[in-house]
């Protein structure tokens, strides 16, 4: 997955991408690249190399917080694209579709638009959240293979009824915020892969039984109403120390896999990473702390069908 840097400045579009595409602008200061990190410490590092190993290994790409909310409008009056702009030239520059992350999501709200909420001003959230999705998609209408809509609408640590995430979106337009938004995404690019994206789900603690079971609402309450969803996303955080607290269930995760499939969408999983970082310092064996994902029950399955990155 190739990142764009969070918190970067209006009109550093190319240093945003730059650190891992090898387009870093001139303006850049030397301290703040990962090469010039690296000569300090009498390491070599080639932006254009690493570049080339995403010409060479990836077959789609992701924005990561290019595209999200307080990239893009870091106070009320700026637009900052260069960020998303700059991804999308690389992947047409090396032949591959690029996914747009995301639209909608509770966590990514600076601070101009709580003082909105704050101010009880939620008809003004209500029509930034329209103006939003109605300017993002359009301005890359026809140029993505698809857009995570909404992202990560359940957090049960927020105290909701149904687990629901709290948020500016949430406290404007409730639970209906999610469907309002892919309608709208919908009608600004009646071609783009419209997805709901998802994390928890592979915990079997409290958290993840929770996330689960709202997700499946969801989509159900969308389908039902005529949303168009192509897709549900699901990360993967597989991480050693979930296992003494929220062991992982493979077939379990498998069976609610194939539970969202015969709902009509598909699956993808949008993020998978695996530390075995706390097993090591228990020096405990690594083998042991990488969790067997169920390939042969999930990932086989004809509805689960993209993969975004594998980090260890």
């Amino acid at each position: 997955m190739i990142h764009a840097q969070k918190g970067v400045p209006q009109g550093r579009g190319a240093a945003a991408f730059g650190l891992l595409a090898g387009c870093r602008a001139a303006e850049t200061p030397a301290e703040e690249t990962l090469a010039a990190a690296a000569r300090s410490r009498g390491l070599h590092y080639d932006d254009l190399a690493y570049a080339e190993l995403y010409r060479r290994q990836v077959g789609i790409l992701t924005t990561d917080w290019a595209l999200k909310f307080d990239a893009i409008r870091p106070d009320r009056d700026t637009w900052w694209f260069d960020g998303g702009d700059d991804m999308l030239s690389f992947a047409c520059e090396i032949g591959a579709p690029l996914r747009g992350h995301t639209l909608i999501w509770n966590e990514s709200a600076p601070d101009w638009l709580w003082a909105l909420v704050e101010a009880g001003e939620l008809a003004e959230v209500r029509r930034v959240f329209d103006e939003h999705v109605e300017r993002v998609v359009d301005r890359y209408r026809g140029r993505l293979h698809s857009w995570d809509v909404v992202n990560e609408p359940f957090w049960p640590g927020h105290g909701l009824p149904g687990g629901w995430r709290d948020g500016p979106w949430y406290r404007a337009y409730g639970e209906d915020y999610v469907r309002r938004a892919f309608e709208l995404a919908r009608r600004h690019d009646p071609e783009v892969r419209l997805v709901l994206n998802e994390v928890h789900t592979e915990r079997m603690d409290d958290v993840g039984e929770v996330v689960r079971r709202g997700l499946v609402g969801l989509v159900r309450g969308l389908l039902d109403a005529g949303v168009d969803l192509y897709a549900v996303g699901l990360q993967g955080h597989f991480y050693a120390y979930f296992e003494e607290t929220a062991a992982y269930d493979y077939p379990r995760f498998a069976a609610f896999v194939h539970e969202l499939g015969e709902l009509g969408v598909r699956v993808f999983i949008t993020e998978l990473d695996v530390s075995d970082e706390w097993l090591i310092r228990q020096g405990k064996e690594a083998e042991t702390a990488t969790p067997g994902w169920p390939s042969s029950t999930a990932l086989s399955w004809a509805r689960c069908c993209r993969c975004r990155r594998w980090r260890r």
